[in-house]
């Protein structure tokens, strides 16, 4: 099946070229910039760009003659002119990029990356995490006592030996609480009009796998089978998709199984805008419009799940790779006997649109080192008192080291919130 073109409304082409090229090169070069080649990285990156542009890659000018674009609609264009043109930077660049971040905490690629590794050897590692936010509080008034919250790792099978360091801004006096999975800060608005909170956790991490003596309780099955919660909404249109999916077979791995196909096959895995979905019934969006981004897509293969009575969550993280670390959100389905499969649709891109066999699968019922922070409904770091306005734009920047994921206002351009990512792998401990 072929997915549809990218293009969207025209409101969201905002970001000047520049700033597009930066992103491209974050997503697609960012080893190149840590081997001090970044101005070949951009030179790529622009002829990338300008591919799409000539395959249909719409865009908008400013007062001045600047050209600007929907970073999503640039990214995805990349995705699309593979799969439905197979033509572009995406396979030849991209592609490597995503795989070549799969093997780092796997050492060397011994057969190149373009092998996956095995994720049944991946030893147990220790990490150093730092995650900060700035806040945009202009707006606000000077001296208001204001709650911040941020997410903190979640202690269980895969991530022990807990500590986490509290980095609060100085200019301001700021009293914390430490609850499981969040962090809650409460200062005085300062002068300057912004804020930076921000936390540095060290564990050690290993590979996320379903253990199958796990017995969970019934309340908790029934927590995660409910038709509605969140974005896991299973709407009529989701309920006959899952009837027709699953046909007359009533083994849940089986249809687990054809759910994953079907995301992998039917569907195109990029950045979508959240303010155009209908938050009645986000899914239906999915379907109708043939595109998911990590979160939305983890829902939709939930409510696929509990409209067949199979349990199934949505789990969000962070990705411990030191080159270009970043938040993500993933799916835990409870099968009988195996216990809680992790499904991850950075398959998608791993296993070029589907297409590589010896990818398809890479994160189906098995998971490399995350950082699990969120575990909705029941561990969950929501809601924080600051919040996104109605219309975004993201983008994400190398910081070398690390990353920055960057939050604007759709309207105005004002930075609402920048969060800055960084991982070590550390030495093992004593």
């Amino acid at each position: 099946m072929t997915i549809p073109p990218v293009f969207g409304e025209a409101r969201y082409r905002t970001i000047d070229e520049a700033r597009i090229i930066e992103a491209m090169v974050t997503e697609g070069w960012r080893y190149e910039v840590a081997g001090g080649q970044r101005g070949a990285a951009e030179t790529a990156a622009r002829a990338a760009l300008e591919q799409c542009v000539g395959l249909g890659l719409p865009f908008a000018r400013s007062p001045a003659g600047v050209r600007l674009f929907d970073p999503a609609e640039a990214s995805n264009s990349l995705k699309w002119s593979f799969r439905a043109l197979g033509e572009g930077a995406w396979e030849k660049q991209f592609l490597p990029t995503a795989r070549r971040q799969i093997w780092e905490p796997h050492g060397p690629a011994h057969d190149g990356y373009d092998v996956p590794p095995r994720l049944s050897d991946l030893a147990p590692q220790r990490y150093a995490v730092t995650v900060r936010r700035i806040f945009n509080l202009s707006g606000l008034d000077v001296g208001a006592r204001l709650r911040l919250r941020l997410p903190l790792p979640i202690e269980d099978a895969f991530l022990r030996d807990l500590a986490i360091e509290v980095l609060a801004p100085a200019e301001t006096d700021v009293a914390t609480t430490i609850a499981p999975a969040r962090l809650d800060a409460v200062l005085a608005v300062p002068e300057k009009g912004e804020v930076s909170l921000g936390v540095r956790a060290t564990f050690t991490a290993g590979a996320i796998t379903p253990d199958p003596r796990a017995r969970p309780d019934a309340q908790a099955l029934a927590l995660y089978t409910r038709p509605s919660e969140g974005m896991i909404k299973v709407s009529p249109r989701v309920a006959a998709l899952a009837a027709e999916l699953a046909g007359a077979d009533a083994d849940p791995m089986a249809i687990l199984r054809r759910i994953w196909a079907f995301m992998l096959d039917a569907l195109g895995y990029g950045y979508i805008h959240y303010d155009a979905i209908d938050p009645a019934a986000p899914l239906d969006w999915v379907l109708e419009h043939g595109w998911y981004d990590c979160k939305i897509g983890a829902a939709l293969i939930a409510a696929l799940c509990r409209a067949r009575g199979i349990p199934a969550r949505l789990v969000s993280g962070y990705v411990l790779c030191a080159a270009s670390p970043g938040f993500h959100t993933w799916t835990e389905a409870w099968i009988d006997g195996r216990g809680w499969l992790p499904l991850d649709l950075s398959s998608w891109s791993l296993s070029a649109a589907g297409r590589d066999a010896e990818w398809r699968d890479f994160y189906f019922g098995r998971l490399d080192h995350r950082m699990t922070v969120e575990r909705p409904p029941r561990l969950f770091s929501a809601p924080n008192p600051m919040r996104l306005p109605e219309a975004w734009q993201m983008l994400i920047n190398l910081a070398e080291p690390g990353s920055d994921v960057i939050f604007e206002d759709l309207a105005t351009g004002a930075l609402v919130c920048r969060e800055h990512i960084e991982v070590e792998r550390l030495a093992p401990g004593p």
